[in-house]
């Protein structure tokens, strides 16, 4: 979780979206591929987990992480940052394992 976090702040934050967002994470594969799943993982309807009980739980535990920053709507503060966290991944054989961090921004 450590690895993942530090790469998924550096995502979050160098993107600088106007929350709330709803973010997506692609693991595994190749670059290309982890955009790929990343963009995918969006597609999923809000408030539907992985069906992987494991990845659903890691989940549930970045969207506590990112609404605990205290960005909030707009950015003005509060509770909500994030209103969903989406994650796809696929295996791999390399030893190097590449991530993606794509958000969604609500609005217009």
């Amino acid at each position: 979780m450590k690895g993942l976090s530090a790469s998924l702040w550096n995502g979050l934050i160098g993107e600088k979206p106007c929350p709330p967002i709803i973010l997506g994470i692609g693991l595994g594969g190749s670059a290309d591929l982890a955009l790929k799943l990343a963009k995918k993982s969006l597609l999923r309807p809000l408030g539907v987990g992985h069906e992987n009980e494991k990845i659903a739980q890691l989940e549930r535990e970045i969207l506590k992480e990112v609404n605990a920053l205290g960005i909030g709507p707009m950015g003005m503060g509060g509770r909500t940052t994030a209103l969903d966290v989406k994650i796809e991944l696929c295996s791999q054989t390399s030893s190097f394992s590449p991530g993606w961090v794509n958000n969604s921004v609500l609005g217009t």
